[in-house]
C-alpha cells in the first residue's frame, strides 16, 4: 500500500532542519546591533540565518531577521522551530543556500546531548569530509579538501606526503611553538614565517644548510655553512665569473672555487682581466698593480697616495715602498728605510 499522507511521528525524529540563507562564524550583536550584510548577501527581513561563530556559544544557532535597519543595528531572533529546548537536539543538519564564502555548504551541530536552548555551548562544524577530526585513508587513496577555508591537522609521529596536483597549489603547515618534524622537509619551494631550524641538514630546491669544521664538499651556489672552527657563516655564490664562499661580513674564502673579488667588509679588491694581464684594483682604483701574463713581474705598480717617512728608522716592514715629490723610498729590513732622488727627464 503506497504512502499517501505522511505521520508526524514518521518525521519527529530527523535531525534535518530548514535551510538558511547565510552563515555567520564570526561573533555578532543580535539584539539592536545585528548586521544587515552577511558574507556578502544583502539581508531582508525573515532571511534565516545560521549563527555558528558567537564567542558566547550558547547565543549558537537559528535566526530569523526580524529588523533589518541599516548598517548594523537590526534585530535577530531565534527561529520558531529552534527556539525552545527540544528543538535542537545532536547532530541536527542544516544547508547555507548562499553567500561568497559559505554558500551551497552543510553544517552539522556537534554538541552532545542534553541540550537546552539558551544555556548550553553549541558548535557547529562543516558537514563535509574536511569537517572531521579523524580521516582514514587505505592505500593510495586521497584526502581531499573542498577549498573553504580547509584545514588539515595530523598528530605527531606520523610520516607525512602531501603533493599539490597543479603548479599554483600552496600548502601552509602550521606549527605550535616549539613543535618539530622529524624527517625530511623536501620541495621545490619552501617558506617559512618564523623560523626553520634542523639538527642535520634542510635539502630542497638547491638549499642546504651545514655545520662542519671543513666546507662541504660539491656545494651548490645558495648553500649556507657554519665554519664550527672560525665560528663563521658562509653562503656559497658565483660572481658571473668564479665560485666562492661568502661570509655574514661580505669576507670570501676560497674554498672549492677561486674568485676575483675580496672585501673585508670596509674595503674591495677587485681582480680582473686588463690586455691579457692581472690588473688589480683597489676601492675603485684601477690597475694599482698589473700582472704581466709569462712570469712572476709586475710591468706598473701604482702606489697612489704619497707618504714620507721621518727618518731611516722611522717605522715599517721590509718590501714597503712609498713616495713623496723628492724621493721614492724603500724599506729594506723592519724599521729600516732607504730612499732615492727622483726628477723629470
Amino acid at each position: 500500500m503506497g504512502l499517501t499522507r505522511i505521520r508526524a511521528e514518521q518525521i519527529s525524529d530527523i535531525d534535518y532542519k530548514q535551510s538558511v540563507r547565510v552563515l555567520t562564524t564570526t561573533n555578532v550583536t543580535l539584539g539592536a546591533g545585528a548586521p544587515s550584510t552577511v558574507d556578502g548577501v544583502s539581508l531582508v527581513v525573515g532571511d534565516r540565518i545560521l549563527v555558528a561563530g558567537q564567542s558566547t556559544a550558547s547565543q549558537n544557532g537559528l535566526y530569523d531577521v526580524i529588523f533589518l535597519g541599516s548598517g548594523s543595528n537590526g534585530t535577530w531572533a531565534r527561529t520558531s522551530d529552534a527556539n525552545a529546548t527540544g528543538e535542537i537536539n545532536a547532530g541536527m543538519i542544516v544547508m547555507v543556500t548562499e553567500g561568497s564564502e559559505w554558500g551551497d555548504t552543510s553544517w552539522k551541530l556537534v554538541t552532545d546531548n542534553p541540550i537546552v536552548v539558551g544555556v548550553t555551548a553549541l558548535t557547529f562544524l562543516q558537514n563535509t569530509g574536511n569537517s572531521f577530526s579523524i580521516i582514514n585513508v587505505v592505500g593510495s587513496g586521497n584526502v581531499v579538501a573542498n577549498g573553504v577555508s580547509s584545514t588539515v591537522s595530523f598528530d605527531s609521529d606520523n610520516n607525512i606526503s602531501i603533493t599539490g596536483n597543479a603548479a599554483a597549489d600552496i600548502i601552509t603547515f602550521s606549527l605550535s611553538n616549539n613543535q618539530s618534524v622529524t624527517g625530511n622537509i623536501t620541495g621545490n619551494n619552501v617558506f617559512a614565517g618564523n623560523i626553520i631550524s634542523a639538527t642535520g641538514n634542510i635539502f630542497g630546491g638547491g638549499i642546504r644548510s651545514t655545520t662542519s669544521a671543513t666546507a662541504p664538499s660539491n656545494p651548490s651556489v645558495g648553500d649556507f655553512w657554519y665554519n664550527t672552527t672560525t665560528n663563521a657563516q658562509y653562503r656559497y655564490t658565483f660572481d658571473g665569473t668564479d665560485y666562492f664562499w661568502l661570509d655574514d661580513y661580505g669576507s670570501t674564502l676560497g674554498i672549492d672555487g677561486s674568485f676575483s673579488a675580496i672585501t673585508n667588509g670596509t674595503s674591495n679588491i677587485t681582480i680582473a682581466n686588463t690586455n691579457s694581464n692581472a690588473a688589480v684594483s683597489i676601492n675603485g682604483t684601477g690597475n694599482v698593480a698589473v700582472f704581466a701574463n709569462t712570469g712572476f713581474y709586475t710591468t706598473a705598480l701604482n702606489v697612489t697616495t704619497s707618504f714620507t717617512p721621518v727618518s731611516s728608522s722611522a717605522t715599517g716592514v721590509a718590501g714597503q715602498i712609498t713616495w713623496d715629490s723628492n724621493y721614492v723610498y724603500v724599506c729594506i729590513a723592519t724599521n729600516t728605510w732607504k730612499r732615492s732622488p727622483i726628477s723629470t727627464w
